[in-house]
């Protein structure tokens, strides 16, 4: 099987499996989405208030709590956090729904706020603060989880009206779902949730390592970008979903915030490198792709920079970043396609998947959208899709790249064959002109000085049989043979005068009657297929293969045969002689040069004609030769 198939294969099972796991994760997420509505909201309202100075203590804040210093909102599923480096209170109001007798989950979903306190009634009327956030230790948390859960008690909540109190502190503008659930239906909900994570990161892990392998296989570096690229990407969305603080460094709150913004910057930086790689611009846009590439290390030294100072210059800057990176690899998509690179347009949808996935987080974060399956997972869609796409991009890039090689291959072959072709034509209208020029000038020019020598010998009385006169003339005569011969051998000047297979049967006969080699012919179809301007090739074609059995072969048995089949006529010279060991080199062009065959070789191939090469020791030698008639038969 060729490179070129192994491609489709691999494209085709990458397809496969792409489609099937793709149907298998939206089916998943359709099942969490269809069971989560049927779960009762027992929050009836969020009431917020705006500490923007962050001075007011929890025993204010208690007594403002029955006041209409709290904000009520519009949501009743989530927290709007509208400013950022401020503290927002949050009191929430539950459904006289919630039983006495169960125990209930409260859940901050958003795992990157950076500080959470929840103060909570008990029974007996006194308060219970627990503080925790992705800035403090994982472990000191109520319930070990990458979100912020806290154990509400089912009697406090009926006995008190206002029994649960939220701070949260964080830098930027961004949202929280909040949720008050029985604990057995957010365990269910936990478990069908953890179970679609789990698919999710598998298999980005599973294409992330399959792209691995195939770089391995094909050594083509946009493999290599693109791994790169997903592995940052998976690192952002294990530190965005609040996995990695809780499984790689729960005892670093400091490294696992770093880290998030160290991941995306250097995503961002790979992305680059990829689009450079993908889109071929370095060939395609020089100035964009140096541009591309200053743009990443930039973004590269600045993830490295964000490692080693505080958290707030890397918040501040990567969604400048964020914005530039996203016109940049725009216009190199947009370039990309303009000039017909097809391979872009997998990568552009992609993008635009990725892109649009990301808009639908941005807007239900800053409270344009409301909260739904892909308005809470639209990142982790639009990375899925753009992992999946560009993986389909890759594959198709390989087999552009070997469509475009054959192409040049073919056109480079066309040339040389062109070539070749012009250049025995050349040569044989050279042969020809120098044929002429020995016949009809040296020729002539002999024998007048031939019949002017006897004129010369009759007027001084000199006899011809002298010796002396003898070895003059008869030197004269070879001289006048080899002059013939040369020019009979330069251009045959029979196939002008006699058909081709005549002159083809005149060059066997003469070539082999004085060798006691046995020779037979049947030669058809040579006049009905052959037309003017190919008989010298075919005539040339066998006076090389002659030579070559003469000189060559050792042979005691020599077939001459031509026959038209299908509009083709083939032609097959045999010898039985001491033939050539690994025939393969014949037919795999190797052995050009040996014996005439590049002579034969190409001559076949400016006809457009095909050969093959038969042979092994002791063996003989077959050629056949197939060449489309020239005229209708």
């Amino acid at each position: 099987m060729g490179g070129c198939d192994e491609v489709r294969l691999k494209v085709m099972v990458l397809r496969l499996v792409s489609c099937l796991l793709i149907l298998y994760c939206l089916s998943a997420c359709q099942q969490v989405s269809v069971n989560a509505p049927n779960k009762e909201s027992l929050i009836d309202s969020i009431h917020v208030l705006d500490d923007a100075k962050a001075n007011s203590n929890f025993a204010e804040i208690q007594r403002l709590g029955s006041t209409q210093q709290f904000t009520r909102q519009e949501h009743l599923d989530r927290v709007d956090i509208r400013s950022g480096n401020s503290v927002i209170w949050v009191k929430p109001v539950f459904s006289q729904q919630v039983k006495k007798n169960k125990n209930y989950i409260l859940e901050v979903g958003r795992p990157t706020l950076d500080k959470v306190s929840v103060y909570k009634r008990n029974v007996d009327g006194s308060w219970k603060t627990i503080k925790t956030g992705d800035s403090v230790v994982f472990h000191n948390r109520e319930i070990i989880h990458e979100k912020f859960l806290f154990k509400i008690s089912g009697p406090a909540l009926k006995k008190f009206k206002n029994s649960i109190f939220l701070k949260i502190q964080n830098q930027g503008i961004t949202s929280s779902t909040l949720k008050l659930l029985e604990e057995s239906e957010f365990h269910h909900d936990d478990q069908q949730k953890s179970l679609l994570a789990g698919l999710y990161f598998g298999v980005l892990v599973a294409l992330l390592i399959f792209n691995l392998l195939i770089f391995v296989s094909v050594r083509d570096v946009s493999y290599l970008w693109y791994v790169g690229y997903l592995g940052f990407i998976l690192l952002f969305l294990f530190a965005y979903s609040g996995l990695t603080y809780r499984y790689l460094w729960p005892e670093n709150p400091g490294w696992a915030n770093r880290s998030t913004y160290f991941a995306l910057m250097t995503s961002m930086a790979l992305g680059l490198g990829f689009t450079r790689s993908m889109f071929n611009l370095t060939e395609l846009f020089p100035i964009l792709s140096s541009f591309l590439k200053s743009t990443g290390m930039a973004i590269a030294l600045l993830a490295v920079f964000g490692l080693f100072v505080d958290n707030t210059f890397s918040s501040f800057v990567t969604p400048y970043l964020a914005l530039l990176v996203i016109l940049i690899i725009l216009l190199a998509i947009v370039k990309a396609v303009m000039a017909a690179y097809k391979p872009a347009y997998y990568a552009g949808l992609g993008f635009i998947f990725l892109f649009a996935g990301s808009m639908m987080v941005i807007l239900n974060k800053v409270g344009v959208l409301p909260s739904n399956v892909l308005s809470e997972y639209g990142l982790h869609l639009g990375v899925l899709f753009e992992a999946f796409l560009l993986s389909f991009a890759l594959a198709y890039r390989i087999n552009y790249i070997n469509e475009e090689l054959k192409l040049s291959n073919q056109i480079v072959m066309k040339a040389r064959k062109q070539f070749s072709s012009r250049l025995i034509d050349f040569q044989d209208q050279e042969r020809k002109e120098t044929s002429a020029t020995l016949h009809d000038s040296f020729g002539q020019k002999l024998l007048v000085i031939k019949i002017q020598l006897a004129q010369i010998l009759e007027s001084y009385g000199i006899q011809e049989d002298d010796s002396k006169v003898k070895s003059i003339t008869g030197l004269i005569h070879e001289v006048i043979d080899d002059v013939r011969d040369i020019s009979h051998a330069l251009h045959p000047h029979q196939i002008e005068r006699l058909t081709l297979k005549e002159a083809l049967e005149d060059v066997i006969f003469q070539s082999f009657r004085d060798t006691g080699l046995k020779y037979i012919y049947d030669l058809n179809g040579l006049e009905e297929c052959i037309d003017s301007k190919s008989k010298l090739h075919i005539y040339r074609i066998f006076q090389e293969s002659i030579n070559n059995i003469l000189k060559h072969s050792e042979a005691k048995n020599v077939e001459f045969k031509s026959r038209v089949v299908n509009q083709n006529i083939e032609i097959i010279i045999k010898d039985d002689g001491k033939g050539v060991v690994g025939q393969s080199w014949f037919n795999n062009g190797d052995f050009v040069m040996a014996h005439g065959i590049s002579n034969i070789r190409e001559r076949v191939s400016s006809l457009n004609g095909s050969i093959h090469f038969e042979s092994g020791q002791r063996a003989g030698l077959e050629i056949s030769i197939k060449l489309a008639c020239k005229k209708e038969v």
